[in-house]
């Protein structure tokens, strides 16, 4: 059983890229479990799994239909506010700091807890200079936030916890987002998906159809929901999780010029994805080692996706991943890899399509050669590989 896999079969038919989909399905599993669950980072704070996702691409791709499937879900299961629409801000505060009775009766929400919800992103937020510092400042959970207006004095937002999916098209990004932003912590904080081509080509217009099954979908989230407490490991995911973090903080603490802070919280944003992951699965608070290597392959990309957005740079050239890619195969077991490994390894150096051009070029100097591990794709170093790694070692020691 997997709760995104079956919201991705309700969607099949749908032309939106199923990368976008796919986090829609994310992002509707984090609004609905994030005000009750949470993971400790061994005392030092709580990490929450509610998540700000912004789809990235040209108008007409589909954006809308995911956002919509994923608001009237959360809004089913009625456990968190749901704001939506052209709301500025101004409104967004007053509606999280609202007890308003929901429309089936259940108690009023006491807390700041609130799922926004919007395709339109930027023309809400631009009429506002200081909407993306305050949203900054509420992704972070705080349990009281001052909230200081001319004619209402102080009001306090309590135990604020909010996610967020919404979207907008690269220009609109570039409106919507100055540069003090991309440095302030908002966007290092913020998933940018971005996608450019449709899943399919469907014209929509066949007479016998199967209507989408929210009832099926929503059983689910209403389990969920009803979740409450702590996040554990399992000891092989605390085993997995502090070797990959290990290597990455590693390498990016040695020569990452990182402006946006992605990397730097990349860390807890593969946890917060991990509970999500989990909670697919299973009503149970226990993070796998499935859930961080599936949380690894969906984050992989964010920060190659938050550099070049904000700093409009292009697809990268291979070569400079190679010395890279050569170290984690050489420092390997046997010289040998999982594609999937390889890839979290490198994670915000290189994306899947810069990966493969690297090693197809490894493969035709014949320094590398295809084998497979657990039946996964894996590469193994040549003997003229380590031939040549132990003359470039010795040259390095000399």
């Amino acid at each position: 059983m997997n709760w995104i896999d079956d919201f991705l079969k309700e969607c099949k038919k749908a032309e939106t890229p199923d990368i976008w989909l796919r986090w829609c399905a994310i992002a509707t599993i984090s609004a609905v479990v994030s005000p009750n669950v949470y993971l400790s980072a061994e005392g030092l704070y709580e990490i929450k799994p509610n998540l700000f996702i912004m789809l990235i691409g040209r108008s007409g791709l589909g954006k809308n239909f995911g956002i919509k499937t994923s608001r009237k879900l959360v809004s089913m299961v009625g456990n968190t506010r749901v704001i939506a629409g052209r709301s500025t801000i101004e409104a967004t505060i007053q509606a999280l700091g609202s007890a308003k009775t929901s429309e089936n009766g259940s108690i009023p929400f006491k807390d700041s807890r609130g799922y926004i919800c919007t395709s339109e992103f930027a023309s809400s937020i631009h009429r506002n200079n200081d909407a993306l510092t305050i949203l900054t400042d509420l992704y972070d959970n705080p349990e009281e936030w001052p909230n200081v207006t001319k004619t209402g004095g102080i009001d306090y937002l309590k135990s604020v916890c909010i996610s967020m999916l919404t979207a907008a098209n690269p220009d609109m990004f570039n409106l919507a987002v100055e540069n003090t932003h991309i440095q302030g912590g908002f966007i290092g904080r913020t998933f940018l998906i971005s996608a450019e081509v449709r899943s399919k080509i469907s014209a929509h217009v066949q007479r016998d159809y199967v209507k989408f099954d929210y009832e099926k979908l929503v059983k689910w989230l209403c389990v969920l929901s009803k979740l409450k407490g702590e996040f554990q490991f399992t000891d092989d995911a605390i085993e997995f999780f502090e070797d990959w973090y290990n290597t990455f903080a590693t390498k990016f603490e040695e020569d990452l010029d990182d402006k946006t802070g992605t990397v730097d919280r990349l860390k807890d944003h593969v946890k917060k994805v991990s509970m999500c992951m989990a909670l697919a699965k299973r009503s149970e608070l226990l993070i796998d080692v499935e859930d961080i290597e599936e949380s690894l392959d969906l984050c992989g990309g964010l920060i190659k996706a938050a550099t070049r957005l904000t700093a409009g740079q292009g697809s990268s050239k291979s070569s400079p991943f190679t010395k890279h890619v050569l170290e984690i195969l050489m420092n390997s077991p046997n010289k040998t890899m999982t594609r999937r490994r390889m890839l979290q390894k490198g994670m915000g150096r290189y994306n899947s399509g810069e990966f493969d051009k690297t090693m197809d070029g490894l493969l035709e100097s014949k320094l590398i050669e295809v084998t497979s591990v657990n039946r996964e794709l894996a590469y193994q170093a040549t003997d003229a590989l380590s031939d040549w790694w132990g003359k470039v070692i010795n040259v390095r020691k000399n």
